[in-house]
């Protein structure tokens, strides 16, 4: 489809338009290819739910299996909460306070032995909430722009433990290679609401396209909802690097519980929804002192 997008800053759109030439139907082009090769092996840890992808690629038939995680048990803590909601009509600068508040209570309540990431959906959402004061619990701050210079930050996080803000498929998040002799150099991620895509004209016509080749209802589903909640689900994959990694995942929007069949079951056994500041203290507190016993 060929298409005049919107330029998108951040949460709303400017008057500047770009051409853009992108496939509706992916299967066209990956399709020949699989299915002219002898075998071909495609693996990754965020590739839920399988027959989604089998279809996109057109590969519909093709043998799939979802392996179990060669981390440990008990060694991760997915605190989903109940209350909050990032949806667009619902902000308010009371729900970025509050969020802010409940960021500093997660940093807190998380001894700084390693860094921190926390990941926003866009650069103004990440401003807005970080206008209001966060603790970052003993932790040096460090802010992603679009300006900066990984090297600079990569060099930073060997000083000590950071709290890194920054926003879902960025730099930070993405770009910096948070492995230190060969353990991960963070233990709590915190993921502030969901990284929808904007509704530009090429989202929308490919809504269309997968509710008229899947049926009705599909569309939202696998245009918007599955790509967000990989982008969460790589995030979360950074936690553990070894067997020896553990740590917290903190997401900060209801709406997670929502869509827990895309981030599999990996994830799913180590969440734990709550409901207000104290019943997420208590879990962090009691996940920690778990691991300090098993460490004795």
């Amino acid at each position: 489809t060929i298409q005049v997008q919107k330029n998108w800053q951040d949460d709303g759109p400017s008057s500047r338009s770009t051409l853009m030439i992108q496939p509706l139907n992916s299967a066209g082009l990956t399709a020949p290819i699989l299915r002219g090769a002898r075998a071909a092996v495609l693996m990754s840890g965020t590739l839920r739910p399988l027959d989604h992808y089998a279809r996109l690629l057109g590969v519909p038939t093709a043998l799939s299996d979802d392996l179990s995680s060669p981390y440990p048990r008990g060694t991760r803590l997915v605190l989903v909460d109940k209350r909050t909601n990032t949806r667009y009509k619902l902000r308010t600068p009371e729900l970025w306070r509050e969020i802010a508040s409940r960021i500093s209570a997660v940093l807190t309540a998380m001894p700084a032995n390693k860094s921190a990431l926390i990941a926003f959906p866009s650069y103004k959402m990440m401003e807005e909430i970080m206008s209001y004061s966060i603790d970052t619990g003993f932790r040096e701050s460090i802010v992603e722009t679009r300006g900066a210079q990984l090297d600079d930050v990569a060099e930073a996080l060997h000083t000590g433990p950071h709290a890194m803000f920054c926003v879902y498929a960025g730099k930070f998040s993405e770009g910096i290679d948070l492995v230190k002799d060969g353990s991960s150099m963070i233990d709590l991620i915190i993921g502030v609401g969901i990284p929808f895509s904007p509704p530009t004209s090429y989202q929308l016509a490919l809504q269309d396209w997968y509710n008229a080749k899947f049926g009705m209802d599909s569309g939202y589903y696998f245009s918007a909802v599955i790509p967000s909640i990989r982008q969460v689900a790589q995030l979360v994959g950074r936690l553990r690097r070894s067997p020896e990694d553990s740590g917290v995942v903190v997401l900060l929007d209801n709406r997670f519980l929502q869509h827990l069949l895309v981030f599999g079951d990996d994830i799913v056994s180590d969440v734990w929804p709550y409901e207000d500041i104290s019943e997420l203290r208590q879990a962090i507190a009691q996940f920690n002192q778990m691991r300090e016993e098993l460490a004795e």
